[in-house]
């Protein structure tokens, strides 16, 4: 179990709340890596928050070691499941997990830190390592790479002091996607907190793509959050948040698609003007990448991701604005 017995302490100092939805092959990992971190002796507490798994996970999670499982068979997305387990935690820090995550050892040491040391930073979150090391992984993990200060907005694993989560009202549960954003954007625009990116790695994840289809659904769910996040967060007295991607993205996604059908279908001269004008664009990112020292398989893999994704995402985005929210 845990070192809530460590109460010697003051009581529980940080509540680890892992969510997970069919993830039976990964909990056994999840939890052990949050028992083997360096906690320095401070009192925690586990709790599994469980979206109606089928594949056995619950017994899992009874065999790992938790304080207490959050499940009752009924579907829940990650931000109400995010919410129960939050609603049962105790610390005076909460850190959420994915239940395909393994925590990095000193992680949360080095996360409480940053938060005892500077009362008006709210969240903080670190460095994801995808576990797969092949090229298109590495290329899709510098998605996630910025640098180590302020920053508009986290992703689901991250660490909140207990009090800011709950003056926010939790995590939005009326958006079916992007709702750690909208959440940091009411932190930071109503509370006048701050989200601190910590350059320190905070856990191993995998995106577990599948295949083609499994990138091309992630893609449109980006566009869908973009817009979804940037309508909920326009018109307000506080700045919004991706108002230029929701109309940048449909520009580039259109003018990409027409470059693409003129190189593959366009009679001479176009056709090699186009195909220059493609060459061009993913040549310039694959550079830029290539001098922060990555690989030039990894480097254009990656620039090859920016420009294609572009058109899932745009789909996304005129799916959201076509009603289909």
């Amino acid at each position: 179990m845990s070192q809530a017995e460590s109460g010697q302490h003051g009581g529980i100092v940080l509540s680890f709340v892992v969510i997970g939805y069919n993830e039976a092959p990964h909990l056994a990992a999840c939890i052990g890596a949050i028992h083997a971190a360096e906690l320095g002796g401070i009192a925690y507490e586990v709790i599994y928050a469980d979206g109606g798994s089928t594949d056995g996970a619950v017994a899992v999670v009874e065999d790992a070691g938790v304080d207490q499982i959050l499940a009752d068979g009924t579907r829940r997305r990650a931000a109400e499941n995010r919410n129960r387990g939050f609603a049962a935690a105790r610390g005076r820090y909460v850190q959420f997990l994915d239940g395909d995550m393994q925590l990095k050892r000193g992680w949360p040491k080095a996360a409480l830190a940053v938060l005892a040391s500077e009362p008006n930073i709210g969240v903080v979150f670190g460095e994801l390592e995808e576990a797969r090391t092949g090229v298109l992984d590495t290329a899709m993990q510098l998605d996630w790479e910025s640098p180590e200060g302020d920053a508009l907005y986290c992703g689901g694993a991250a660490m909140y002091r207990s009090e800011v989560l709950r003056v926010a009202g939790g995590f939005p549960e009326d958006i079916a996607y992007g709702e750690e954003p909208l959440l940091c954007w009411r932190i930071r625009s109503e509370q006048r907190m701050r989200i601190w990116h910590l350059r320190e790695p905070m856990a191993k994840h995998d995106l577990a793509f599948g295949g083609f289809m499994d990138y091309w659904r992630r893609c449109i769910r980006v566009g869908t959050s973009y817009a979804s996040v940037a309508a909920r967060t326009a018109g307000t007295h506080h700045e919004g948040l991706w108002q230029r991607e929701v109309q940048a993205i449909p520009v580039w996604g259109v003018s990409l698609f027409i470059l693409l059908c003129a190189a593959v279908f366009g009679p001479w001269p176009l056709w090699p003007t186009a195909l220059g004008f493609l060459v061009v664009v993913l040549l310039r990112k694959a550079v830029q990448v290539r001098r922060r020292g990555e690989s030039w398989a990894v480097a254009l893999a990656y620039a090859g991701h920016v420009y294609f994704a572009k058109f899932p995402t745009t789909i996304g985005i005129l799916m959201y604005r076509l009603g289909d929210k």
